[in-house]
């Protein structure tokens, strides 16, 4: 089995559901669920949950949300030891507000902590990479990580997710690698 390394983001989702119009500027009733998500983190319980050996880097909060997190990760047997922790930031949040059609009408991130994830962290990180055969890295990460960790690693597998087709432009130079 191949050993797999998913780079990318973790959020707390939060979404909001409606059965009437919103009313600006007053309370409004609704279904508030929550979940945990985020495309590294998405793709990382994917591939555990059909069996395989998972590490996820990934950054995390010293908040609720990011020790919620980090638990349901540890419960689903994906190691993410290696991950970046800090005391002074959030976790990265969405909050996502549904029409009644359950459609978006209003998406709305805090993903500050991702920036955390550049090339120093990984630099530092590299003999921990190199164990790895497979790396799976989500297009969240700033440009110049993406490069960095494409140059790199050229010598293993990478899976790059382009998260959505405004973000997938961002890969369009680094095809290369």
């Amino acid at each position: 089995m191949l050993k797999t390394l998913v780079i990318g983001a973790t959020n707390f989702d939060i979404f909001v559901h409606t059965r009437s119009d919103y009313v600006l500027h007053d309370s409004n009733p609704a279904k508030i669920r929550s979940a945990i998500g985020g495309v590294g983190c998405n793709i990382a319980v994917n591939l555990a949950l059909l069996g395989n050996d998972i590490s996820l880097i990934t950054a995390f909060g010293n908040d609720i949300f990011g020790k919620l997190t980090e638990k349901h990760l540890h419960s689903l047997t994906i190691d993410t030891s290696n991950s970046f922790k800090d005391n002074s930031k959030g976790s990265s949040i969405y909050l996502g507000i549904m029409n009644k059609e359950n459609d978006l009408f209003l998406g709305l991130n805090d993903m500050e902590i991702i920036n955390s994830l550049n090339i120093d962290y990984f630099s530092k990180k590299r003999t921990y990479i190199e164990l790895f055969d497979v790396l799976v890295i989500d297009n969240n990460l700033a440009y110049d990580t993406l490069e960095y960790l494409l140059k790199t690693y050229n010598d293993k597998l990478i899976i790059s997710d382009a998260v959505s087709a405004k973000k997938a432009n961002k890969l369009k130079d680094l095809l290369k690698y």
